[in-house]
């Protein structure tokens, strides 16, 4: 019997997002990406590099629309049944097979995705500080890293970067893959076709000593900021959701949730026909 009540309450979770839903597609212009602060050192020469900027995608751009507004409903089944627990727990837990440090990122940017999905924030521009990573005072040289040499031509190459991402076992992209893997129904406002802007690391070198003992040091600057898209339906921007249709997810739980209390005491056959038609004409979308 509680197969058909579930189905049931999903036709009254269906109703209630019907009631409340409202699309106001919309795209704001390209957020600027900061770059890392340069602190000057006195007696030391101080290079600062550029943050690299890429784009992460993971969609096919078929029925993305359809697709977001099922991962809404989703979500909003989620919150209405919580002792059920979340999609990752009925899933291979992708988190639990990352790395130290890309668990950090991850923690981190599952705490930020939350507060959007729940309507506590609209900006879907995220950071992880060098804070956050736990790098704040940490530096390698070209010999911590296994290359020969930090910079050619006044530039970080390419291989130092890529070494100290390495060393780290960081992958940013990993990272995006275990969030989609397990937090579909919270990222249900996320363009996955369009994806996800990412900045940084930004790195700079330092360079300490005199010439003929000159030692450089790659040190991190900044973290990452990754720009997530937000979909036409939920979008009040490019990187910004609307509030009003966010609203959407608590106004239908709680819509739910108000019918299945004033049907308590019924039977579980009175139940069923009382979820498909509230007496409320304002609960029933039907």
């Amino acid at each position: 019997m509680y197969g058909n009540l579930k189905r049931f309450v999903s036709i009254v979770i269906t109703i209630a997002v019907i009631m409340t839903m409202t699309i106001t597609p919309g795209f704001a212009d390209d957020t600027p990406i900061a770059l890392g602060e340069q602190d000057e050192a006195a007696g030391e020469e101080l290079i600062q590099e550029e943050i690299e900027t890429y784009t992460y995608s993971q969609g096919t751009g078929e029925d993305e629309e359809g697709y977001n507004d099922e991962l809404f409903a989703r979500y909003v089944e989620e919150n209405f049944f919580p002792e059920l627990g979340g999609y990752g727990n009925n899933t291979m837990l992708r988190s639990i097979y990352l790395s130290e440090m890309n668990q950090k990122i991850y923690s981190k940017l599952k705490s930020q995705i939350e507060e959007v999905a729940n309507g506590n924030s609209t900006s879907t521009v995220f950071t992880v500080s060098v804070g956050d990573l736990g790098l704040t005072d940490a530096s390698w040289t070209a010999e911590d890293l296994g290359v020969s040499q930090l910079r050619v031509n006044g530039q970080l190459t390419n291989e130092a970067k890529t070494a100290c991402m390495d060393l780290l076992e960081m992958d940013i992209n990993k990272v995006i893959d275990a969030l989609m893997a397990q937090c579909p129904y919270e990222l249900y406002w996320y363009d996955k076709t369009a994806g996800v802007r990412i900045s940084g690391p930004g790195y700079s070198v330092r360079t300490i000593g005199s010439f003929s003992e000159r030692v450089e040091t790659l040190f991190m600057t900044s973290g990452f900021t990754l720009s997530f898209t937000v979909a036409n339906g939920y979008a009040a921007g490019q990187y910004e959701v609307d509030p009003y249709n966010i609203g959407r997810v608590m106004a239908a739980v709680d819509t739910a949730q108000e019918i299945v209390s004033e049907a308590a005491g019924f039977s579980d056959y009175d139940k069923l026909i009382y979820y498909k038609h509230p007496t409320d004409d304002s609960k029933s979308g039907l």
